[in-house]
């Protein structure tokens, strides 16, 4: 396969990909009340929530499927003020359905998430490896 026509391939597939994501997320209610799993990259995030999701039986997003898709403006437009964290929410309906969030992106956003979000749920992948360490 020429070299070329892979991007293509690629943009096409994320298209269908992203499709899929707009009319299953529209069927879906955003949880109210969502763990939380935030973290540097690299920390361990995704292991600690597909551990957690497994131990305790959850639903689990590990990264947020739009914006990994995607190019990931949307955080710098946040960052920047010229879109709100709503944005991120209403995009990615589907993994805000979710009972654990795992997105590291989200980290350097944790102290403006909505109200509903910004409770106990809140937890840095640092905070829980000791824990699960000390349980095995």
């Amino acid at each position: 396969m020429p070299s070329r026509s892979k991007p293509v391939i690629i943009n096409l597939l994320n298209l269908f990909k992203t499709g899929e994501f707009i009319m299953r997320g529209a069927l879906v209610k955003i949880h109210k009340a969502p763990v939380f799993i935030l973290g540097n990259q690299k920390a361990g995030t995704s292991v600690i929530s597909a551990l957690l999701s497994q131990t305790t039986g959850c639903s689990v997003s590990i990264d947020l499927a739009r914006e990994f898709l995607g190019d990931g403006a949307i955080f710098t437009k946040i960052k920047n003020g010229r879109a709100a964290f709503d944005t991120v929410v209403q995009r990615n309906r589907l993994d805000f359905s979710r009972e654990i969030i795992k997105e590291a992106n989200l980290t350097a956003f944790m102290m403006i998430l909505p109200p509903g979000f910004r409770n106990q749920n809140l937890y840095l992948s640092s905070e829980i490896l000791p824990i699960i360490c000390e349980a095995s």
